[in-house]
């Protein structure tokens, strides 16, 4: 019997830690297994599957509102082998493996399928995976069950979580990530119908690291290779260490908060790297074009309502100093910003007035991360009792956008 599968999309997910698909867009013609009726199944897996404790997979909440953690996990791996029972007491052993097929036109393809040894092949949407997380959480370590269903019969595949051997990750580019502001990004709608830009990042370049730190004190460093054979398989590009082995089943993911931020050029942003149940993050710099200057329509009112400094510390002033010098100070603090520009420092006479942000005697912009700075002004002077407050604030598309979060007062004398 021969059957047609058409726009067949097998995917591969290799014990690497990425995913290898053939995607057919033509026809393709495959021999398929007996119309037999089905008694009973088995399944055998080529290597168990392990999970790190909480390490792959998403937080997430029951029908209840009760929030667990779900294990995102694979279970086709090449070498399994599923074994079908027939009621006239025959059986068929399918294996996972790799299928050379031919297009119409005679363009000679690999598919990965469930093929017995006479070349009949079992379309893998018959084959029902599923487990119950939802109804019960893996919640510690131990063995659970993920339930294998073909044709009304079903089998149960064992699931090991383990305790997470990893302590922290790093993400170590091959080249620093910069992309000019009309490179690897497409045009979207933002909540309000609104066009705007999303850059596209990847982790997967070539040279890149990703670095293990473990909790027994050992390290495993994993690179980012092309054209990698894995159990004899070309999975492209995908992160190996020095013996060839991947990442199985510990995903490696990439996210960024572009959904929430724009992002405009002569800016540096951040992504988040995922691996293990643990993350790390990649600076990702924004360029203008060198052919024009940068031009963004959006207003500084615009801006500030998008609250792109939401999740930026407030400044904490650890001690203000008065100089030798007449009319400066000298601000010291206690904790410093990644994603800033700088900040705004205002003195006052009354600390009524600091309470409410107004009537200062003197504002001054400090460029830049600095820790401690000094600012100089002839209001200053002669002042017996000072107050000082601060915040941080970004430069986006050319404004100055402040944070709403206001250092505490800070009370200097003058003498």
């Amino acid at each position: 019997m021969r059957a047609v599968i058409r726009n067949s999309v097998i995917v591969f997910m290799l014990m690497v830690g990425i995913s290898a698909a053939v995607f057919c867009d033509d026809t393709v013609v495959v021999r398929a297994e007996p119309q037999k009726e089905v008694a009973s199944i088995e399944y055998q897996l080529s290597k168990s599957i392990e999970l790190y404790e909480q390490g792959d997979g998403i937080w997430t909440e029951d029908e209840m509102g009760h929030s667990f953690f779900e294990y995102q996990f694979y279970t086709d791996m090449l070498g399994n082998k599923l074994i079908v029972n027939y009621t006239d007491k025959t059986q068929n052993i399918y294996t996972y493996k790799i299928c050379p097929y031919t297009d119409s036109e005679g363009n000679k393809y690999d598919i990965i399928a469930y093929s017995d040894e006479e070349g009949n092949i079992i379309n893998d949407r018959e084959i029902k995976k599923r487990d119950t997380q939802d109804e019960k959480p893996w919640d510690s370590v131990g063995t659970y069950y993920e339930t294998i269903e073909y044709k009304g019969a079903t089998t149960s595949i064992p699931v090991h979580v383990v305790a997470n051997p990893v302590e922290s990750i790093s993400f170590i580019p091959a080249k620093r990530i910069e992309f000019k502001e009309d490179e690897w990004s497409i045009i979207v709608k933002d909540a309000e119908k609104k066009d705007y830009k999303v850059y596209i990042c990847t982790q997967y370049e070539e040279g890149n690291k990703l670095i293990l730190k473990n909790k027994d004190k050992t390290t495993t460093t994993y690179t980012c290779k092309k054209d990698v054979f894995v159990d004899g398989y070309n999975a492209g590009m995908a992160f190996v260490d020095d013996k060839g082995n991947g990442l199985g089943q510990h995903k490696l993911i990439l996210s960024d908060n572009q959904a929430n931020e724009h992002w405009f050029p002569n800016n540096t942003y951040y992504v988040t790297i995922h691996n293990c149940g643990k993350t790390t993050k990649v600076a990702v710099r924004i360029l203008p074009l060198e052919d024009k200057p940068v031009a963004v329509k959006v207003t500084k009112a615009e801006l500030e309502k998008k609250k792109y400094l939401k999740n930026v510390k407030k400044p904490i002033v650890e001690s203000v100093v008065k100089l030798p010098i007449k009319r400066k100070i000298k601000i010291t603090l206690k904790n410093t910003q990644k994603n800033i520009s700088g900040y705004e420092v205002r003195v006052f006479t009354k600390k009524s007035n600091a309470k409410k942000n107004r009537n200062s005697i003197t504002k001054k912009i400090v460029k830049g991360k600095k820790k401690s700075f000094t600012i100089k002004s002839n209001k200053i002077q002669n002042k017996k009792v000072m107050y000082i407050r601060m915040r941080s604030y970004k430069v986006i598309a050319g404004h100055r956008v402040y944070s709403n979060k206001w250092s505490s007062i800070k009370r200097v004398t003058i003498k």
